[in-house]
Parts: C-alpha cells; structure tokens; sequence
C-alpha cells in the first residue's frame, strides 16, 4: 500500500517544479581532510543519544542500522562547508538539515518529501562516508520517477500486484511498458524477481559511492540503494542532507 499522507497542493507543486534540475554526481569535491572531518564529527555525534536512533528492524529481526541528526555548532560547521561545494548548484535561499545514516541493509524505492504538506521540495544529496569493504562498489540508484509526498514502493512482487491504480498514480511517469535493461539490473541488484519489482522504473542516476563525491538531486525523485548481499558490501555510512526552499 503507498500512503498519501503529505501530499501537496498543486499549486506548491508547480512552485517546486521551477527549481528542479537533472540528477547530478558531483566528483571529487570534498577533499580527504574534509571526509576525515566529517568521519569525526559522525563519530562524536554517534555517541550522543539525544542525536542518535537505531532504525527499524527488517524481516530478519536484524537492525537496518543507526541514524544520528547533528545539532548545535556541528550542523552549522557541516552546513557550511557543504553550502560551499553546491553554490554553484543552488540558487535562492533554502534551508538544510543533517543526518548520519550507518545502513546494514539497502533502502527499498522511497521519496525523502517530507510528511508536511506544506513543506516547499528543494534539493537533496549523500555524501559517502564509509564502504565496507572498501574496493566495493556500491550504488544510489536515483530514478526519474518523481513522487510530492513521502513514498515507500513495496519490493516484493504480491505486494505490487495488488497496488490500486490511485496508488500507481501517485508516482509521477510510472510506466509499466518501461524496463531496465538485464545489465543494470546485474551491476546494481542481481535478485530474482528484479525484473517485475523495477518495472515502470526509468534509472536517471547510477551514483557509485566514491569518497569525495556527492550526489545531488530533487527531493521528488524516487530512489533506492543498489544490493548489499549479493556485491558482498557490509555497510556503508553516509551523510546525507535535506533541504527546504524558504518561500520569496
């Protein structure tokens, strides 16, 4: 089942739509120094129980991982250096928030898009922390799909069947003519059913994790985390940001 809890005004639609741009990788702009400053930084913050909290437990009964949201002077040191490396990417005045996400498991298809129904959709963006292990290749996949609320699209296949076209509708150019093609779905899945379970899905952004690179992208796109089991990763820590525009 797709909630439709938050969604927005088609008015506020229109509005966010004027500030939407392509998916990006932006490569190699966060040095090694600021990477280690961000890893101490997540490591501070991690120890903080008012700032940290375990996800939820997945089908296994194994914890999907931690989250923990910076505040105070740490969140403004992050928002500056990161504010830095996209000007050339944003324009206007938006506001950001912070969160470390230490993931065991991979994210299914969801939209960040906030359960506020007035909330103004800006940008969002990961930047890669940790891979575990490290010569792993890990990806964001950020499709072109584009969802005004918060989503969360089923991954198994009797779920999906049994989705009402309300719910289908909800997911800007979901198309169910359209189909990845067997390659894509080897280099970033490789499960048995990937084929129905992607089905209608249009990949916009492969974004393999790299150290020093950030993906960047509307907060609308629907996206999800490439296999964990099957490419032998671990884990892997990132941060990822948020923002909002602040209307003018």
């Amino acid at each position: 089942m797709i909630s439709f809890e938050g969604q927005k005004s088609k008015d506020l639609i229109q509005k966010i739509q004027i500030h939407e741009s392509e998916p990006v990788a932006l490569k190699g702009i966060f040095s090694t120094s600021d990477i280690e400053w961000l890893k101490k930084i997540k490591d501070e913050t991690f120890t903080l129980k008012n700032q940290t909290s375990e996800k939820l437990i997945n089908r296994e009964r194994k914890p999907l991982g931690r989250m923990a949201h910076p505040q105070g002077q740490a969140a403004k040191d992050i928002e500056d250096l990161v504010r830095y490396k996209i000007k050339d990417c944003t324009a206007g005045n938006f506001t950001m928030s912070f969160t470390f996400h230490e993931n065991f498991f991979p994210y299914g298809i969801h939209t960040d898009a906030a359960y506020d129904s007035r909330e103004y959709l800006y940008k969002q963006g990961v930047i890669p922390l940790e891979i575990h292990p490290l010569d792993a290749k890990v990806y964001t996949v950020i499709f072109h799909q584009k969802a005004y609320h918060p989503i969360s699209y089923p991954s198994d296949i009797e779920t999906i069947q049994t989705l009402k076209p309300k719910e289908l509708a909800a997911i800007q150019n979901l198309d169910s003519e359209i189909k990845i093609g067997d390659k894509e779905l080897s280099d970033y899945w490789q499960g048995t059913n990937d084929k129905e379970r992607f089905r209608g899905f249009e990949i916009a952004l492969p974004f393999c994790w790299v150290l020093g690179d950030m993906a960047l992208w509307d907060r609308a796109h629907l996206h999800c985390s490439s296999d964990f089991k099957n490419h032998g990763i671990e884990g892997k820590v990132g941060l990822m940001w948020v923002s909002r525009k602040i209307a003018e």
